[in-house]
């Protein structure tokens, strides 16, 4: 969301000579930009299974692009930003593309919404709004709607219809509920498999679900990010 709003506002701040306070952040946006691309959008593309070369398939390819993209431009920017600077000085402005650091003075270790500056810090703060984002509107809309019996009512006090899907119940839908449900509540394998017949799950297996998003996505951008932060090699051959 983050990334989308930059890029509407700096064309706009570049063409119309509007919005001329972004320039300011642009080396801020940068940095939490390439922390969560090489992080943990990388770190999916290369752990999940619905995100891979099968090109017959349009969700599989979708989420490849999703995944894997950003981490490819991240990669060019830092690594070959001269070369993007020179080929369109007016519209890649990063002279200060070498002038980041990973990791705050006071060390790898703060709370999010501290740090900031770093691509470390900016990268968590980035993720932490969009967790709170998230969750907030699951919690709102997105737990009820792709129920087979919604338990938000129509005009007429009848149960509106299913609608929409979310990353959450495709993911659980797929076995993750059955493998939750028994190593953290025992709950039985019969009940989970009815809570996939009807698309509704308990809200404790969203927490389950969401606590090890947000583990994966801060360890993989303080591990797998920082490598390829410090080594060109390295980066390359995750990609």
């Amino acid at each position: 969301f983050f990334g989308m709003v930059s890029l509407v506002l700096y064309p706009l701040s570049s063409f119309f000579g509007v919005f001329e306070f972004f320039a300011a952040y642009r080396k801020q946006v940068y940095m939490a930009c390439l922390g969560v691309a090489c992080g943990p959008l990388l770190g999916a593309a290369l752990a999940l299974p619905f995100v891979a070369f099968i090109f017959h398939d349009v969700k599989t390819m979708t989420g490849l692009f999703i995944h894997f993209l950003p981490p490819f431009v991240a990669y060019t920017f830092h690594w070959h930003g001269d070369v993007m600077q020179k080929a369109w000085p007016h519209i890649f402005d990063l002279d200060y593309y070498r002038d980041v650091q990973f990791f705050p003075d006071t060390g790898p270790f703060f709370l999010p919404g501290m740090g900031l500056g770093t691509v470390a810090g900016n990268a968590a703060a980035l993720y932490c709004v969009w967790f709170i984002l998230y969750v907030s509107w699951m919690l709102i809309w997105g737990m009820d709607m792709p129920r087979r019996n919604r338990r938000k009512l129509d005009k007429n006090g009848k149960p509106l219809p299913a609608k929409y899907d979310t990353v959450f119940h495709s993911t659980v839908r797929g076995g993750l509920c059955i493998t939750i449900g028994k190593l953290c509540w025992g709950r039985s394998k019969a009940l989970s498999l009815k809570q996939m017949e009807n698309n509704d799950f308990e809200l404790r297996d969203f927490a389950v679900y969401m606590l090890a998003h947000a583990t994966a996505a801060l360890s993989t951008t303080y591990i797998q990010a920082y490598v390829c932060f410090v080594s060109k090699t390295a980066h390359l051959s995750i990609l």
